[in-house]
């Protein structure tokens, strides 16, 4: 599943009490995992996070929580660290090793089940994704020495 299918979700507990909705995912400090959802939709317009852990299930519609346990994040400054520390890997080139560029990184995939980050949605530009739409990058593709900043390079490992 893909990050962008996840935004603005509602998320919805079993016994249908609306949360509100997905504004984003928080990923682990590796950014190899989901670790919760961000939601909208709070009292004053407050953001809350929602652990991964009582997420049912994600489908095409809504988020479906076991239980109603949201975090305000104003409040919470373990989770303000996390989000400040996991660089978002959205807008990154991508070079190989051989120092060719395979593209930017569009969006990040992730298993729904358990939350583990999969890989990443690659777009080579407009012409490439014509002639051949977007890659996949696997997550054990990516060389761990790379450094995942803000308009910083990742490198791959040539497989």
């Amino acid at each position: 599943m893909r990050r962008a299918d996840v935004r603005g979700l509602p998320a919805v507990t079993r016994s249908g009490v609306i949360c509100g909705s997905v504004a984003d995912l928080l990923f682990g400090a590796h950014g190899d995992r989901v670790v919760g959802l961000i939601l909208a939709g709070g009292a004053w317009g407050q953001q809350r996070l929602l652990p991964y852990e009582v997420v049912a299930a994600i489908g095409p519609a809504a988020v479906v929580v076991r239980e109603l346990a949201t975090v305000s994040l104003p409040r919470c400054p373990a989770i303000r660290r996390l989000r400040r520390k996991h660089t978002d890997l959205v807008g990154c080139r991508i070079l190989q090793d051989d120092g060719s560029e395979l593209g930017t990184v569009m969006d990040v995939c992730f298993d729904p089940e358990n939350g583990q980050v999969t890989g990443y949605v690659v777009s080579g530009g407009p012409l490439a994704d014509l002639v051949r739409g977007w890659s996949f990058v696997s997550l054990e593709r990516i060389w761990r020495g790379s450094c995942a900043g803000r308009g910083v390079v990742l490198l791959l490992a040539n497989r």
